[in-house]
């Protein structure tokens, strides 16, 4: 009898609001494998601070096709990004990739903005860096392409009750392969915050199952 007295008075835990994809979510951390790093070709534009992730906000959106994306971020903006067809759990995982910041650009005006947006249908994109990618979405052969335009829900708590932050983000993802057979990614968005844009390239690895310890 007293247990179900108490039942009655012992309120539920909060529920969470964001899924768990690879075993990951908000106040869990990975480990990337150190030896795959420490192989990579020298000319790669990649480097990450640490091996040992600790993930403390969690972004998702949906795709016109209905995939999800599902991003994991560290307080170093690290961006472990996986594309999945569910919600939740790991049977639809299509990839796996691991983004960190490579270049941040504060446009100055309207018409700044618009040439980057102009920028980002192109076949190739030169970084102000001197860095050259290719188109990796669509054929470069196709010509200009318009940007994919994705709106991100982000978290920074498992059980947040109040809404997500949400990002309006213009994208592009470029690729640059060296004759090692690495290859880098480059992840060009532009972010509307509805009272800031600013321009953010991620440059990024793809990942295998075994490069990822949860």
């Amino acid at each position: 009898m007293f247990k179900s007295l108490k039942s009655l008075f012992t309120p539920e835990p909060p529920k969470p609001v964001v899924p768990e994809v690879l075993n990951l979510t908000i106040g869990r951390g990975a480990e990337i494998d150190p030896l795959m790093l420490r192989l990579r070709d020298s000319a790669s534009v990649f480097s990450l601070p640490s091996p040992t992730l600790i993930f403390t906000a969690q972004g998702v959106c949906r795709l016109q096709d209905g995939q999800w994306v599902h991003r994991m971020y560290t307080d170093d903006n690290v961006m472990l990004q996986v594309v999945s067809g569910q919600w939740e759990g790991d049977d639809a995982i299509r990839d796996v990739t691991l983004f960190v910041p490579y270049l941040s650009e504060h446009p100055q005006n309207a018409k700044a903005v618009k040439s980057w947006e102009e920028r980002l249908t192109r076949p190739e994109l030169t970084t102000p860096k001197g860095d050259t990618f290719d188109r990796l979405w669509f054929d470069p052969a196709e010509g200009p392409q318009a940007p994919v335009v994705l709106i991100e829900d982000i978290y920074d708590e498992r059980t947040q009750t109040t809404p997500p932050r949400q990002i309006r983000q213009t994208c592009m993802l470029y690729h640059r392969a060296y004759g090692s057979g690495d290859r880098d990614l480059l992840l060009a968005i532009i972010e509307d915050y509805g009272d800031e844009i600013s321009v953010e390239m991620m440059a990024g690895i793809p990942l295998e199952a075994h490069h990822l310890k949860v």
